[in-house]
Order: structure tokens, then sequence, then C-alpha cells
């Protein structure tokens, strides 16, 4: 469980051949799998054409961070991706982690899906969430 997480030391005391004490070090990490995934609009709300919009992708109670891929229609232009991760709660060993992509909207991205995928060592295959786009033209009459 997590309260084994840590660093151990094994010693040998002083010995006929040895005089001096021998130890070594070894981490053990406790790995945790995400239990959970989420993708949302950040913020939520209207996505208009030729404006940046941002989708959060998250994972909760996990342990080390997963590794986050995006898949998202053809000529989406992602202007920007960042990944933090946090503990839970204070002093917690289990984490939430996300990733951010930022996008220019498109009409052509609209009723398109977008999707996150979260691989963890300890799970056996991803974990997946995904979203549709909706994006508002924002068109004038006559134009």
């Amino acid at each position: 469980n997590l309260d084994d997480d840590g660093i151990y030391q094994c010693q040998i005391g002083r010995t006929v051949e040895a005089r001096e004490v021998l130890s070594n070090f070894a981490n053990l990490t406790v790995l945790i799998p995400p239990d959970q995934i989420s993708v949302s609009f950040v913020p939520p709300g209207t996505i208009i054409r030729g404006k940046e919009f941002r989708i959060r992708c998250e994972v909760l109670n996990t342990r080390p961070a997963p590794l986050f891929t995006w898949q998202t229609p053809p000529n989406t232009q992602i202007v920007n991706m960042s990944q933090e991760t946090e503990p839970m709660t204070n002093n917690s060993k289990l984490l939430k982690s996300a990733s951010t992509i930022t996008i220019i909207a498109d009409m052509s991205q609209h009723g398109r899906e977008v999707k996150c995928e979260a691989t963890h060592v300890a799970l056996n295959r991803s974990l997946v969430s995904t979203t549709i786009i909706a994006v508002d033209c924002k068109c004038r009459r006559g134009r």
C-alpha cells in the first residue's frame, strides 16, 4: 500500500572479513493506476470560430502521473499543450494529473471528436475520454 512507499536501507554488520558496516539503499515506489478520466472545456461556454479554446483532460488518484496523448480532428492547430500534477489533498501521495490543449476554433472541427488517452505503467490498457466540438460561427447574414 502507499504507506510502504519510500526509501529502504539494508545493512550488514561488521564481520571478520568486513571490518566496516556495509549498507545500500533502495527506493520503493508503489504504483497506483488512475481510477477515472474526464475531459472538459475550460472554461465551459461557446466555442467561436477563429478564437482559442481549451480542453482539459484529468485523471485522479494515481501514482506516478500518466502520459497523456491527444487525438484531434485533421488540420487542427494546437497552439499550446501543458501538463500539471499535484497531490489529491495536502500531504497525499496520490496525485491529480491534467493535460490541457489550446486550439484555434475552425468550422471544420464542428461535430468532430477530440480524444484524450492516459497511459499508466500500472494499467494493461489506456484510459480514454472523448468530447465533441461544437463551433459557433458567429456569422452575419448577407456575408
